[in-house]
């Protein structure tokens, strides 16, 4: 009877320390899930805060990106404002009294043209102060912002009019000329502004050839829905990398005799009527200018 009781208490004390086992893994297995739960839960927190940092500082990136441009462009207005006041003094003073100066050498070869000796030197003076009435007349376009006429501007005329103002000096410098003006492109513009920007990049293209190559003029589809864009095309010995950095700065250039407010005016003139201008070039193997205007409505 003793071993009786003896065993019903020790399977009594089996049954409940087993219960407490049970009570304890359930009570384990809860908590491993809340911890599992808990785990999930940071991990997501986690990955947000990773989101929103990454943004933050592609935001920052952005803003910091246009302060730079901002202040470059701000200090570029402020070059140019005072560029445009000095070269405003410098037009007033010299051009006036130059052109007189041409109107009076006008009529001593008149008077002289049997002496061929005077003519010959008139000629070269009346060429010096040309070339200076020329370089004046560049800064008085930089400096002066004036008021555009509003016309419907064909750009295939003002190219094939460009092709035949330099027909002449073309022929004597033995360069071939195509005009490739299949394409249209008609704006809204001022055609007399826009017929110096062509006119600039082709006597530049003209230049750079110097003699026996091939200039192109025209308008080809860019083929990807955007407008078409007109170049200008030259054969030359191309432009280096360092000097494209900055071409259509004001003062820029590599020519003996330039002024370097050339292509700076052919920018501000594009700019003036929507468009952009850039320029492809490989040392050795010519030089292409490009413009291309925003679609016209």
């Amino acid at each position: 009877m003793d071993d009786y009781q003896n065993m019903k208490a020790e399977a009594g004390r089996l049954r409940r320390a087993l219960q407490r086992g049970q009570g304890s893994l359930v009570s384990a297995e809860k908590r491993l899930k809340r911890l599992s739960e808990l785990r999930n839960t940071l991990a997501l927190r986690n990955r947000g805060l990773k989101d929103r940092n990454e943004a933050l500082e592609q935001q920052l990136e952005e803003r910091t990106h246009d302060l730079k441009s901002a202040y470059r462009e701000l200090s570029q207005r402020e070059k140019l404002s005072t560029i445009e006041r000095l070269a405003a003094g410098i037009v007033h003073e010299a051009l006036n009294p130059l052109s007189v100066v041409v109107a009076c050498i006008d009529l001593l070869q008149a008077d002289v043209e049997n002496a061929m000796s005077h003519a010959q030197k008139l000629d070269a003076a009346r060429e010096g102060v040309q070339r200076t009435v020329d370089i004046l007349t560049n800064l008085q376009d930089f400096s002066a912002r004036r008021s555009q006429k509003k016309t419907d501007v064909k750009i295939s005329e003002l190219l094939a009019s460009t092709g035949e103002l330099l027909s002449f000096e073309l022929r004597q410098r033995e360069i071939e000329c195509d005009v490739n003006i299949e394409e249209s492109i008609i704006l809204e513009g001022d055609p007399d502004r826009l017929r110096q920007v062509f006119l600039n990049l082709a006597k530049n293209a003209m230049e750079a050839i110097d003699r026996e190559g091939r200039l192109t003029l025209g308008i080809e589809q860019s083929g990807d829905g955007n407008p078409p864009a007109v170049y200008v095309r030259d054969t030359g010995p191309g432009i280096s990398a360092d000097i494209r950095e900055d071409l259509f700065e004001p003062f820029r250039t590599t020519k003996e005799d330039g002024t370097g407010l050339g292509l700076s005016i052919c920018r501000e003139i594009i700019e003036e009527h929507g468009g952009e201008i850039r320029v492809e070039s490989l040392t050795g193997r010519g030089t292409c200018f490009w413009v291309t205007f925003a679609a016209q409505e």
